[in-house]
């Protein structure tokens, strides 16, 4: 899954995470062979708790980590 749009003001926007940016993992699960809603289903849950999620960057050798406190959007 290939993050498409970035909005502003939402959990991915303040930990960097760009446009192009791939998501390989949700929290210890790899997200290869998801589907998008998976992957949203994943990421999405209660408002303070947190999610931790892996991208693949263009250009970038590392993945690169993240933990995400969940919010309303």
């Amino acid at each position: 899954i290939i993050i498409s749009k970035v909005y502003p003001h939402t959990p991915a926007e303040e930990a960097g995470i760009r446009e192009g940016d791939r998501i390989v993992f949700v929290d210890s699960s790899s997200t290869r062979g998801w589907k998008l809603k998976q992957v949203s289903s994943g990421l999405k849950g209660r408002p303070g708790s947190k999610v931790k999620a892996k991208f693949q960057r263009p250009g970038v050798t590392e993945l690169i980590e993240v933990e995400f406190t969940r919010r309303t959007i």
